[in-house]
């Protein structure tokens, strides 16, 4: 049976319906501020993190002690061991071979062994050395082929298994002394430092 909506007559309750306007969501806005904050909150705490790892890194590679004479060192394809410092030599004298230094000459023994799986050169030019104030000195290669007799212990070829012994030597001034020295397997590694902690001459 149909209705017919006549205003003279009274109406139930409620009833025509009434139209409400929908309430605009605010679940949403709340959500995205909420995930906001999280993502804020994520990267403080990993901000934090990094520089806490970094410093106790820092820390622990100021704690670590300098290997020095005798300890093997690694940097690249090369495994290093410093055997002998000897500083305080005016002169070197190899049979009819000489050199004379403008300071003195401290003449660093040490073994190199090719531990990588390709031949590597080995130089004395690489090979970098430091006074106790931070002084670097460059190795002497012409002084070397004297200590070491030929030149094949200051420029050769090192195969993998091989192991060569030579003598760097720094021509560094009378009243100067040598704190460690930085040795590398090619001119763009790290280098690794050992220390030799020489004293300076009392002649």
């Amino acid at each position: 049976m149909c209705h017919v909506y006549d205003p003279t007559v009274p109406q139930q309750a409620g009833y025509p319906p009434t139209l409400v306007a929908p309430v605009a969501p605010r679940r949403r806005g709340r959500m995205i501020w909420l995930v906001v904050g999280l993502v804020a909150l994520g990267c403080c705490v990993a901000g934090v993190t990094a520089q806490l790892v970094g410093q106790a890194l820092r820390e622990a590679e100021t704690a670590a002690p300098t290997p020095g004479i005798g300890d093997p060192v690694r940097d690249g394809q090369f495994e290093f061991v410093v055997s002998a410092v000897t500083c305080g030599q005016a002169e070197l004298v190899n049979g009819i071979l000489r050199a004379r230094a403008q300071g003195q000459y401290c003449v660093v023994e040490m073994s190199v062994r090719n531990i990588g799986r390709a031949p590597r050169q080995f130089a004395d030019g690489l090979q970098k050395a430091f006074g106790p104030g931070g002084e670097q000195y460059a190795a002497d290669t012409g002084a070397g082929v004297v200590a070491n007799g030929d030149g094949i212990a200051v420029w050769n070829v090192v195969n993998p298994g091989n192991s060569v012994a030579a003598k760097v030597v720094y021509d560094i001034p009378t009243t100067a002394s040598l704190s460690t020295v930085e040795l590398h397997d090619s001119a763009l590694s790290g280098g690794v430092r050992v220390s030799v902690g020489t004293s300076q001459p009392t002649a």
